[in-house]
């Protein structure tokens, strides 16, 4: 079965004017494009056969030739349509309910576990970075102390003549 729904202008000048007359009057084609919008469309197959075979392009409906047999849609087009969401959770039983919700909140805490024990461990991480960096800092600024001293003393000084002091 094939269904093709398209929108039509009634109110086509070259339409019978009775028909123009049903669609309210002539349609305006500088006011488009036009649009349509279906909610909901019933289709039913009156000849339950399994396949139609076109004969011709004119679109007569006496063109069509129906091989008879079951179609293959026709179940598909019967069902009902399938259950929502909230709809299939009101069918299942309050057990299951309460293990679906058990295990959502077992894995809502265990994420909120790791998390806390990632934030520690880079917690930990950054104190220990930090302490080094510190350590480092001291170090340099000893030295630098050091070397200030030495300067102070005059323990060697680089001037336009070379060294002095003996060192360098």
């Amino acid at each position: 079965m094939n269904v093709r729904l398209g929108i039509w202008a009634g109110g086509d000048e070259d339409n019978d004017p009775e028909i123009v007359k049903w669609a309210g009057g002539e349609t305006d084609y500088s006011k488009g494009p036009y649009t349509m919008s279906i909610k909901s469309a019933r289709v039913k197959d009156y000849s339950m056969g399994k396949e139609y075979v076109y004969g011709d392009t004119t679109g007569s409906w006496e063109s069509i030739k129906i091989i008879p047999g079951n179609s293959t849609i026709e179940k598909q087009l019967n069902a009902p349509p399938p259950l929502s969401a909230s709809q299939r959770w009101n069918k299942l039983s309050s057990g299951a309910r309460i293990g679906i919700g058990s295990a959502i909140g077992v894995t809502a805490i265990a994420m909120i576990v790791l998390a806390g024990i990632y934030c520690v461990r880079q917690r930990k991480a950054g104190r220990k970075e930090r302490a080094m960096a510190d350590l480092a800092f001291e170090h340099e600024r000893r030295e630098l102390n050091a070397y200030q001293m030495r300067m102070a003393k005059g323990g060697f000084a680089v001037s336009s003549r070379g060294v002095e002091g003996g060192r360098f």
